[in-house]
């Protein structure tokens, strides 16, 4: 099949791979660290062996220079076309999350946030990382006291994880904007008025109807006693509603018909990646909790038993957005010593890749469109190949595998696999 510049005709095998994605791993050089990246100061003796061993590259998130959302990340590093397939982080969260929707419903992905009531700065875009709990029962209470009609469009919210949910609207246009700013570098921070993308009737009309629902959501959250609460005790009042990513759901090929894999897995707890992954009919996998010892444990329990295991781990990434450096070395560690429980299950026919989705620099608390670094180890790659002695940024750019699109990995690790015929034989 030609799948927008690759040519891939795919057939079993019986090779296994495993696929870590580092969440917003790769970074920039950081002077309280000596100008080295977090990755290049980081003890990772078992990802360093493994370049040693391995061949190493870098590669750009589908586009070169071009910061990326995860969703479309994602579905770029599983070979499919983001600008095609991407339907928005409100209906992958909400698959991941299972909530109940129709076709044609348009799902928006929400957040808690501090906002400033008079200015409309955002202050917290995240309202102090609040609990499930706390964020459901403020769900549960918008749900409860605001007109769920509205010039025809009728709506509800839904609780995911954390300070995260979605709205669900029938009778809607999927085509606006958000109102969260994410990271403005001019120092802008204030909400933004929700606007229509089409100029027809409908967008317009979801455009209105999405700021009357965050003004009169905002006048309720200002009054709960929770966070009134939270302001008496000096912490980031929930007081406000942040959306962006609307979309429907169409589903595209699904991966294991795509690529002819049997049983491939996706190992996650956080609702957009559960989400991706019964998006693309990749069977979902929960790990116990989502601490780094128990995720790749729960890869490793799995491996043996799918043809591709798919580990996500998205704490380089919060660590990022946070601009918390010294906390993104001491995952990255953590990382590379729990990557021995994935190691040690594998043998002489296994292949394993790893990489990251995008970068997020915690300088710039964001994420960006630097490249990102790659290993790929198994029993086709060229062992030695590479002159390449150390996992980070720097080292892999010498590397043998080069720099490379993410919508040509699964070309990769197909070949590595032999999971590719030939093509013209």
């Amino acid at each position: 099949m030609d799948m927008f510049g690759t040519i891939v005709f795919p057939r079993p095998s019986s090779y296994n791979i495993m696929l870590v994605i580092l969440d917003g791993l790769a970074d920039v050089p950081v002077e309280s660290l000596g100008n080295r990246t977090p990755l290049e100061y980081a003890y990772t003796p078992n990802l360093d062996d493994l370049s040693k061993r391995g061949q190493n590259g870098m590669v750009w998130p589908y586009v070169p220079w071009t910061p990326l959302g995860s969703g479309p990340a994602h579905l770029a590093l599983l070979g499919y076309n983001p600008l095609e397939n991407y339907v928005g982080r409100g209906p992958l969260e909400a698959l991941g999350e299972g909530v109940p929707t129709d076709d044609g419903d348009v799902i928006i992905r929400l957040n808690f946030a501090t906002v400033d009531p008079g200015t409309k700065i955002v202050l917290d875009r995240r309202a102090g990382r609040i609990e499930s709990e706390d964020a459901a029962t403020l769900f549960r209470y918008l749900n409860d006291n605001l007109n769920h009609e509205w010039d025809g469009l009728s709506w509800k919210l839904h609780a995911t994880k954390g300070y995260r949910g979605v709205i669900t609207i029938k009778n809607a246009s999927s085509w606006i904007d958000g109102s969260d700013p994410r990271a403005d570098p001019r120092g802008f921070e204030e909400v933004h008025v929700i606007q229509a993308m089409k100029d027809d009737p409908l967008s317009r009309k979801t455009a209105s109807f999405m700021n009357w629902f965050t003004a009169e959501s905002q006048k309720l959250l200002l009054e709960h006693p929770y966070n009134k609460d939270r302001v008496k005790r000096g912490l980031a009042p929930a007081n406000h509603l942040l959306s962006r990513g609307a979309g429907t759901i169409r589903y595209p090929q699904p991966f294991p018909k795509r690529y002819e894999f049997s049983s491939p897995a996706f190992v996650s707890g956080f609702p957009l990646y559960v989400g991706l992954a019964r998006f693309l009919g990749i069977e979902a996998v929960m790990p116990e909790d989502e601490t780094i010892p128990k995720k790749f444990a729960k890869a490793a329990e799995i491996f043996k038993d799918h043809d591709i295991t798919i580990l996500h781990v998205k704490d380089p990434d919060i660590a990022g957005e946070d601009g918390d450096v010294e906390g993104k070395v001491r995952i990255i560690e953590e990382i590379d010593k729990n990557l021995k429980k994935i190691l040690d299950v594998m043998n002489t026919k296994d292949t394993i890749v790893i990489t990251a989705d995008h970068a997020t620099p915690a300088k710039i608390k964001d994420h960006s469109g630097h490249p990102v670094p790659i290993i790929a180890y198994g029993p086709f790659t060229g062992h030695d190949g590479d002159l390449v002695t150390g996992f980070n940024e720097r080292a892999c750019a010498k590397g043998s595998l080069g720099n490379f699109r993410s919508v040509y990995l699964m070309n990769l690790i197909l070949m590595l696999t032999l999971r590719l015929k030939t093509f013209g034989a």
